[in-house]
């Protein structure tokens, strides 16, 4: 029963979190514009989800990706699949998504200094945070308070990491002396100092973090096929829709999202290099400049609105992913091979007990990360 602008909202923020806001800033901080590259591509990847993917999926009526599995190639192979699938986001993804959330609140909010504990301990405190809150959404409002809380949340993360670039070139344009518009000023000032840095087009034979011109139409396709169209936690939100017309809308409204996400996933990245060249404060590590960007040029009055952007994108991903391996060990290992004549109410039942258990897991392993 989803609509378009819901699955939208939620295909955009399951794939955002605190890992993609300064992760790919950091990599744009250090290497320039061509990790943008991830951003762009997933635009007509989500419109071979609209044109081609969806069609399929919502005509098969699956409800998981690894039941396609098992119709194209057997029930063990699908068994193997889902258990595969499972232990990978069990100890890989989920957990990544927690480590990762906390460490951004730690950088940016100083959690440690406020509390006076260590910086691991206030990891310790986020991760089981995020997870209770998360999970309350995820076990015991299920898919569609997972997709509506998406939704709002991907409102608030549109408006806050929009805010972060044009607050950066207020900044950096006062920083040179300006006498005009700040922000004109500041856009000019990285125009005319940083042009390499603007450059999204990266050399054929460029290192990592760079994307080298050719692996975008090569490699950099097939990952980006991978993740929007045959991901469980992407497809379950296309596999909610009211109709097909609502699903394709959702895919195509999530392709134009990504398209602009360069504002507020690359484009900071290279606004710090410059604002902080200025000041002769240049941080030596990736992962170091968009918190230092942000605590720098957030009014203090905006912080708190931009902390529960942060939150709420961090919950995204994990009620999501969550939700996702609750759906697959119910659907393809519960119903399949241990209850076939369980009701819808028992399945139910079954999803939301292995999603505290889950929960517990991931947030154990996730400090560890």
């Amino acid at each position: 029963g989803l609509p378009g602008f819901v699955i939208a909202g939620s295909l955009l923020l399951t794939n955002l979190s605190a890992e993609q806001l300064v992760g790919t800033n950091g990599q744009t901080w250090l290497v320039g514009m061509s990790p943008m590259a991830f951003e762009i591509v997933a635009a007509p990847c989500c419109i071979i989800l609209a044109l081609y993917a969806a069609p399929r999926y919502l005509k098969s009526g699956i409800t998981t990706i690894p039941q396609l599995i098992g119709m194209r190639f057997g029930r063990s192979t699908k068994l193997w699949f889902s258990i595969a699938y499972i232990i990978l986001y069990l100890v890989v993804q989920i957990p990544v998504i927690l480590y990762s959330g906390s460490l951004v609140f730690e950088n940016i909010f100083g959690v440690s200094s406020l509390f006076g504990i260590t910086k691991f301990q206030a990891v310790v405190v986020l991760c089981i945070i995020i997870s209770v809150v998360g999970s309350i959404y995820a076990i015991f409002g299920g898919l569609k308070a997972v997709a509506v809380s998406d939704t709002v949340n991907g409102i608030g993360l549109l408006i806050g990491g929009l805010m972060i670039p044009f607050f950066a070139l207020h900044v950096l344009g006062n920083a040179t002396g300006s006498e005009g518009l700040a922000i004109v000023d500041g856009f000019k000032y990285l125009v005319q100092n940083y042009p390499e840095k603007l450059n999204s087009i990266a050399p054929a034979d460029s290192l990592p973090p760079a994307v080298p011109w050719p692996t975008v139409f090569t490699g950099l396709v097939f990952l980006g096929l991978q993740s929007w169209c045959t991901h469980q936690s992407f497809i379950q939100r296309v596999l909610a829709a009211e109709n097909l017309k609502e699903a394709q809308k959702g895919a195509l409204y999530c392709a134009f999202l990504k398209i602009i996400g360069f504002m507020y996933l690359a484009l900071p990245g290279v606004i710090a290099y410059a604002l902080f060249e200025l000041q002769g404060d240049q941080v030596t590590m990736m992962d170091e400049a968009y918190p230092q960007l942000v605590s720098q040029v957030i009014p203090a009055p905006l912080m708190g609105f931009f902390a529960a952007v942060m939150f709420g994108a961090i919950l995204s991903s994990f009620n999501s992913v969550l939700n996702s391996v609750d759906t697959m060990f119910t659907m393809d290992i519960y119903k399949e091979f241990i209850n076939k004549n369980a009701s819808e109410s028992k399945l139910v039942s079954v999803g939301k007990n292995i999603g505290i258990v889950f929960a517990v897991c991931t947030t154990i392993v996730g400090p560890m990360v």
